[in-house]
């Protein structure tokens, strides 16, 4: 049985023929004309006759063939630069299969692109741009009818961790020379111990050792940190001058109190909020949760075994610590004063 449906204004005809299922376009966006060859496609299929399994046969190309036609018709309404890239990815497709006999686009397969993944000397992600350009090709000669299915369907692309954005030593010296006392505690607090907005929110003064230097970032009745453990944070020098300087100036019991009087502690977005405007005050780029990416790098590159790291950024787990490791890991630990 042979059923039409419309798509982008064409109607397409749907069958089946030796067990494989078929999709053909008619070529044109009126139902009559497209209802007349339906009912002619199936006279040939109860005949025991599929013209197009001949058609594909005839309009099997070569791989460069297929890859000269994809590019010339791309060239025509994709800027130069793309056009420029992909002709490289798909050069570098072309001699690989060279190399390894294969002429016909159906005579792709997972093994075939394991092999170049391997055998190629390009990054992660320039190898999974060159596989999607691939699949973005064969889809193409499966609507030009030379082949009936796309051998690249299923094949994953290598997972590549999004890039981790913390502020360098530069831009936290910027940040910090234009902050007041407040904002500093706010800086200090996210790079040098970690604290999350949340944590800032609830800390209060009691939980600041000046003599141990050490801030806790408790679990009690009212608070329940993110990692649903309370931890203890060796403090940094910065810190330390940070937070004194910051006390002498407030006797409240939290450590960032709200100033309109509607409570003890800044609001649910205090610190964030606060961050943000020092943010756009200085031009840099970033959100009051890079802080605590930075705290992180910094702990990783001075070789800070991942489960203490772990331990002071609060992690529920170590694969979410295994995010600061795109640096320089190393398994020895120096002093947080050090950082």
């Amino acid at each position: 049985m042979v059923s039409k449906y419309k798509k982008r204004g064409v109607w397409y005809l749907n069958f089946r023929s030796n067990g494989r299922r078929q999709r053909i376009s008619t070529g044109t966006g009126e139902e009559k004309l497209a209802e007349f060859r339906r009912q002619e496609l199936e006279v040939e299929l109860f005949k025991g006759n599929n013209p197009y399994e001949k058609k594909l046969k005839e309009l099997k190309v070569s791989i460069p063939e297929l890859f000269r036609s994809f590019l010339k018709q791309a060239e025509k309404y994709k800027a130069y630069t793309t056009w420029k890239t992909e002709r490289t990815y798909l050069k570098l497709w072309q001699e690989f299969f060279a190399r390894k006999r294969i002429k016909l686009p159906d005579q792709i397969n997972h093994k075939i692109i394991s092999e170049f993944q391997v055998e190629s000397d390009i990054t992660p992600r320039s190898f999974n741009n060159a596989l999607t350009l691939l699949r973005t090709v064969l889809n193409q000669a499966i609507k030009w009818e030379m082949i009936e299915k796309n051998p690249t369907a299923g094949f994953k692309k290598i997972k590549i961790p999004k890039r981790l954005r913390y502020f360098t030593d530069e831009e936290l010296e910027s940040l910090w020379s234009i902050a007041n006392p407040r904002q500093r505690a706010i800086v200090a607090l996210g790079a040098y111990a970690g604290l999350r907005n949340g944590e800032m929110i609830n800390l209060q003064w009691r939980d600041i050792d000046f003599e141990k230097k050490t801030v806790t970032v408790r679990s009690d009745e009212e608070v329940t940190p993110k990692g649903k453990r309370p931890r203890s944070i060796p403090m940094h020098s910065r810190l330390v001058k940070a937070l004194k300087k910051y006390k002498d100036e407030q006797s409240a019991n939290f450590v960032f109190p709200r100033n309109d009087g509607r409570g003890e502690k800044s609001g649910r977005n205090g610190p964030s909020n606060e961050f943000r405007e020092l943010l756009r005050e200085t031009g840099i780029k970033g959100s009051h949760h890079v802080l605590r990416h930075t705290f992180g790098t910094r702990l990783v590159k001075s070789g800070v075994p991942l489960p203490v790291v772990q331990e002071l950024m609060g992690h529920a787990d170590i694969e979410s610590t295994m995010i600061y490791v795109h640096l320089h890991p190393s398994q020895h630990i120096n002093a947080i004063s050090k950082l």
